[in-house]
């Protein structure tokens, strides 16, 4: 009966190895699949700041909680794009660092975010950017451009 029994705890122990897995629950909002996301940015002719999301143009781009974006620009050319500076106990920029510290400053040599925090709905927008040491205007279009948490 006790190598029954012992054949019988491999046994599960082999199923759940192979099954619970599976059964996961994705991160983010609702159970989906967490996002990595890329941006790009550039300047128009008029000195308008335009960030692009899978090629799209995209004023406001919306992240679920958990997904982190990697900020480019055509030509690889360099980029310093800020939101505004945190302040005491407040953090105007969705992501957060490996320490969970206010991530709010992004560049050619610091691209990629932590995951994106805040409550449903929170506009976060930029504060500047500047590609290739010019300042472009982020207020161009019906508003400014930044991130928004999804409802």
């Amino acid at each position: 009966m006790t190598s029954r029994r012992m054949q019988f705890g491999v046994l599960l122990a082999v199923c759940a190895c192979l099954f619970l897995p599976a059964c996961r629950k994705g991160g983010g909002e609702g159970g989906g699949q967490l996002a990595h996301l890329t941006v790009t940015l550039s300047v128009d002719g008029n000195g308008n700041c335009v960030q692009k999301l899978n090629g799209a143009p995209a004023g406001v781009v919306s992240l679920s909680g958990g997904d982190t974006v990697t900020f480019q620009t055509d030509n690889n050319a360099a980029f310093a794009l800020q939101f505004p500076p945190p302040s005491a106990g407040s953090c105007s920029s969705p992501f957060r660092d490996a320490s969970g510290n206010c991530q709010w400053s992004f560049n050619n040599s610091n691209p990629t975010s932590g995951p994106a925090v805040g409550q449903p709905g929170t506009p976060f927008p930029y504060g500047t950017l500047s590609i290739n040491g010019a300042t472009c205007n982020l207020n161009s279009g019906p508003q400014p451009l930044g991130m928004r948490i999804k409802p």
